[in-house]
């Protein structure tokens, strides 16, 4: 395993970092708790409840809205995320155009529609909204750039976290806030900035917030903004590497 953090000094390349990012995250738990009560006041008392059994968000984050707070809350799930692992704090993704989002959140599609054994066989319908934040912070890394864009092939492993979530760890304990990194899912390279700490948003609440209509087959996932009706659409050989689809992480 390459020691990326060491072999390139990545102390001595910390520097100011500053962003405007998009977001997609998917519209769901209102409607999933409605389900389960008869009136909206039997929801709020409900989602209060939800609330008081949730992993205690990170100090300081008390002027922040929910959806810049919320992936602060836990640790990444199974294999972890590139850049974190599964006994880390949780990190906010985003990227630097809402068209790198959007394959980042079509390839997290597929994986969902061929998570079981036995592939859903219908298309599933689902709604996001994609919205913008400002990012800064004077502890930054571009792994984007020398000497980390040597080791881009490593840094953008369709199937390995490894060596990045190693490099994940050296961030954190070097101090670094925020770093932008090439997207390993958007095949035109477009690039994505992650953030360790709540500390590194610049806005207090999302901006430019767009409802997205989103439908996903075993082959196919579409977009499309409510408001503008934009459409865009990814199909699952997008993504294939070595003739097949890619799992997250092994």
């Amino acid at each position: 395993m390459v020691d990326i953090w060491l072999k390139s000094e990545g102390k001595n390349h910390i520097k100011p970092l500053m962003a405007k990012i998009y977001r997609l995250v998917e519209s769901q738990e209102q409607i999933a708790t409605l389900g389960l009560v008869n009136d909206v006041y039997e929801q709020g008392v409900l989602e209060e409840l939800i609330e008081s059994t949730k992993t205690p968000l990170p100090t300081d984050t008390s002027s922040l809205h929910y959806l810049l707070t919320t992936p602060f809350r836990y640790p990444p799930l199974k294999y972890g995320s590139r850049f974190g692992t599964t006994f880390e704090q949780g990190m906010f993704y985003g990227s630097l155009n809402i068209s790198t989002a959007l394959s980042e959140t079509a390839y997290y599609r597929f994986v969902y529609m061929l998570g079981p054994e036995t592939p859903y066989a219908h298309p599933i319908s689902n709604q996001y909204t994609s919205f913008s934040v400002k990012v800064r912070s004077d502890k930054g890394i571009f792994l984007d750039q020398a000497p980390f864009s040597r080791y881009e092939l490593v840094l953008t492993s369709p199937s390995s976290y490894i060596e990045t979530q190693q490099l994940g760890t050296n961030m954190r304990e070097s101090g670094v806030e925020i770093f932008q990194f090439i997207s390993a899912r958007d095949k035109d390279k477009g690039k994505n900035i992650a953030l360790f700490t709540p500390k590194a948003f610049q806005s207090k609440a999302p901006a430019q917030m767009t409802t997205w209509l989103c439908q996903t087959s075993i082959e196919e996932v579409g977009f499309m903004a409510k408001e503008t009706q934009q459409r865009t659409s990814y199909v699952q050989k997008n993504f294939w590497v070595d003739n097949s689809f890619p799992s997250p992480a092994t």
